[in-house]
């Protein structure tokens, strides 16, 4: 069993439930318009399927091949030569006409030939079929498993990219969130103005709480500008994600104002191990392994049968007595090649080694990965239910003093501290929560609750 199974059934009253990790139908269109539009994602997608047409290409070689070559040449000069036919056979035609009495044997000339053919050509089909190819199979096999590399590596990030959608979307939210606070507490610093200059007219108070209360309402427009600007950068890096203009409007889904009820799950172990790195690493291992034996390949024999028809002769014409055919059987085996095979295959060993060794870096990797992920939205929920209370209690605090305040029982620092402990606790408690929904995010890729195969898959079709 892993360490982190373990902890979860130990802890299991506090873990989510399945339905916990779905989202909104909103924020799900969200998603797969990131998916969809995504320009990294395009770019590693578009690497996947170069990766598919080479493995295509690998097959194609187990394929015969069929070449047709046609030559037709003219020459003139170059090497010439002789056949001395005259100097070996007149003498004996010179002494048969003696003997006849006749001149039945007339005399003959040298002869001299041209290396090169006046004129020729060659027209012939060839087809080449590899018998015995380690190459050829091991590369097929490792241009597959390669290929799955690439396949996962573009769903993992896919899996990233649908958390980073998730949190940018809370941060927006948070973002909106922090500027509600905000725009409820200029309501109530109007008021106290307001408030505070009638008190000061009635001479219940002096001016200086009038300026303290101008005071507050410009450290509030400072406040505001830069939880603007927040807003503004988290909208910008959300469209960004969905490959959209900057300025594209989001809408809010109100689902989230309060969080879920935590509930308990027994799908983190199953559902983890499905995580696209390992998968990935597995790949990655298994071509290290097919390299290795394609080195090995190496020391063996390849057999190819080689076979050629066609026509020869010195016009170009297709004539029967001009047909030729010639079938080979053509070994090849490099005994030697100094030393560079025992060098490559060592290097393939070595490689074979470490992604062993990465495997085991990954699975613990992701093991931590989960454990933490689970612990930090454990205490985000615990977070947000104490930052609940606060609200609750100083919000109680507030309308008391508040009403002290008008009554003169209170001094104007006491109202403002209580003011201030009321307005952050109140953003406090809304970062809490989209913290939680983050938290969340976190999780679910850790635990790959949704099956990026499936769900990624469908935008190939």
């Amino acid at each position: 069993m892993k360490p982190y199974l373990s902890i979860f059934l130990f802890l299991g009253p506090l873990v989510l439930s399945a339905n916990a990790f779905g989202q909104s139908s909103l924020l799900g269109d969200y998603i797969n318009e990131g998916l969809e539009n995504n320009i990294v994602l395009k770019q590693k997608t578009l690497d996947y399927r170069k990766s598919v047409e080479i493995i295509k290409q690998a097959k194609s070689y187990y394929w015969p091949e069929i070449t047709v070559n046609a030559r037709f040449s003219k020459a003139d000069g170059g090497r010439t030569i002789d056949l001395p036919v005259g100097d070996m056979l007149n003498p004996v035609y010179s002494t048969l006409n003696q003997l006849t009495g006749t001149a039945m044997f007339p005399q003959i000339e040298n002869q001299q030939f041209d290396f090169l053919r006046t004129q020729e050509h060659e027209t012939k089909i060839r087809l080449t079929q590899p018998i015995l190819n380690g190459e050829i199979y091991y590369n097929s096999k490792m241009s597959r498993a390669i290929s799955n590399v690439k396949k996962q590596g573009r769903n993992a990030y896919a899996r990233e990219l649908v958390s980073e959608i998730k949190k940018a979307y809370f941060n927006y939210l948070k973002s909106i969130g922090l500027l509600e606070v905000l725009n409820k507490n200029k309501r109530i610093l109007d008021e106290n103005l307001y408030v505070n200059k009638k008190m000061y007219e009635n001479q219940k108070v002096t001016y200086d709480h009038v300026l303290k209360s101008r005071t507050r309402i410009a450290e509030w427009e400072e406040a505001h500008a830069g939880a603007t600007e927040k807003m503004q950068k988290a909208t910008s890096w959300f469209n960004f994600l969905l490959n959209r203009e900057p300025g594209h409007t989001i809408e809010k889904d109100t689902q989230y104002d309060s969080l879920i009820p935590i509930q308990k799950i027994d799908t983190f172990k199953q559902n983890a191990s499905k995580r696209e790195e390992i998968e990935q690493v597995y790949a990655a291992a298994r071509a290290a392994r097919y390299n290795e034996k394609l080195m090995k390949s190496n020391y063996w024999p390849e057999l190819t049968f080689v076979f050629d028809y066609g026509f020869q002769g010195k016009h170009y014409q297709f004539e029967h007595d001009d047909d030729f055919y010639i079938a080979s059987l053509v070994l090849q085996w490099p005994l030697f090649q100094g030393m560079r095979r025992n060098s490559k295959l060592e290097e393939a060993r070595i490689g074979l080694q470490e992604a062993e060794l990465e495997k085991q870096k990954v699975q613990k990797k992701i093991d931590i990965q989960l454990i933490n992920a689970y612990y930090s939205l454990r205490a985000a929920y615990k977070k947000y239910e104490a930052k609940t209370q606060q609200v609750k209690h100083t919000k109680a605090t507030w309308k008391i003093i508040n009403k002290k305040y008008r009554q003169g029982m209170v001094n104007q620092l006491e109202h403002i501290n209580a003011l201030e402990e009321f307005r952050i606790a109140e953003e406090q408690q809304v970062i809490a929560r989209y913290d939680f929904y983050i938290k969340k995010a976190q999780l679910e890729k850790a635990a790959a609750q949704i099956n990026m195969e499936q769900k990624y898959d469908q935008y190939e079709k």
